[in-house]
């Protein structure tokens, strides 16, 4: 009915979220916080006496809505954008994306991570039930580090049950795995 569609959108998403902010600023509060995360941040930003925890919270929202937004641009068939917290004032950027190959469906994860002050990190797993890979795509400064640990890493693999996964390491992101993250766009949130 168009009453039910009404309320499933009113009880979902940026519209839910809309309504709980507005309750928290009304000191109303809300019987369902708690629920996911920015429900949690959005009860926590007027909670917590240190200024630069507030500014934290505030900047971690910001970041959950612009993620929310480009996901509801990008239509289901896009990238899936998420982030997680690294650190006290930074987040790692990740994309799940889904592709249906003739021998079964296979998910290609990324993370773009802030491994050393001047360089950033791209790592991707590319999963299959028949296989794992993995790949860094490094920096002029990671780069050496990195390839000295791809056997331990691949031993560590196997030991875990995973005797096809691979671990690659180069320099900037290759051909081949740019065509696989094509639609997926990064937001800068950290310096």
């Amino acid at each position: 009915t168009g009453e039910a569609v009404r309320a499933a959108l009113l009880n979902c998403g940026l519209f839910y979220e809309a309504r709980v902010r507005e309750a928290l600023q009304k000191g109303r509060g809300s019987g369902s916080l708690g629920e996911d995360l920015k429900c949690f941040l959005l009860s926590q930003t007027g909670k917590h006496p240190v200024a630069s925890v507030r500014e934290t919270i505030s900047a971690a929202l910001k970041q959950l809505e612009v993620q929310q937004l480009l996901n509801l641009q990008a239509g289901p068939e896009s990238p899936l954008a998420f982030w997680l917290p690294f650190g006290e004032e930074t987040v790692i950027e990740g994309f799940l994306k889904r592709f249906q190959r003739h021998r079964g469906t296979e998910f290609l994860v990324t993370f773009r991570v802030p491994f050393l002050p001047a360089e950033e990190l791209l790592v991707t797993l590319g999963w299959s039930p028949s296989r794992l890979k993995i790949h860094f795509s490094a920096g002029p400064m990671a780069y050496s580090a990195l390839r000295k640990a791809v056997p331990r890493l691949e031993q560590r693999l196997t030991d875990i049950g995973l005797p096809g996964g691979t671990v690659r390491v180069s320099r900037g992101v290759p051909k081949r795995l740019r065509s696989e993250l094509e639609g997926v766009r990064f937001v800068e949130s950290y310096g």
